[in-house]
């Protein structure tokens, strides 16, 4: 099973995204955090997919919000870098 862990400034990131929609529009900061789900979920089923940034770093986009996170594949686990 695939590991997912997040940068300690990427998880703060995600977390001020989620409070920020939240606060712009009830229920908008949910529809983020589910949208965070489903890249999650789409980035284990296909490990490639995105823009490679460098090295083993990709780029990967929401499909709701204008915003994307870099992610680093490695062997068993991934990890959010921004």
């Amino acid at each position: 099973m695939m590991q997912i862990s997040f940068h300690e400034l990427a998880e703060r990131e995600l977390n001020d995204a989620a409070l920020y929609y939240e606060h712009e529009s009830p229920e908008l900061g949910i529809k983020f955090l589910n949208d965070v789900e489903r890249l999650i979920h789409a980035i284990v089923q296909n490990p490639m997919a995105g823009k490679k940034v460098r090295g083993q770093v990709r780029r990967a986009s929401y499909a709701h919000f204008l915003t994307a996170s870099c992610i680093q594949s490695m062997s068993t686990r991934f990890e959010f870098l921004q």
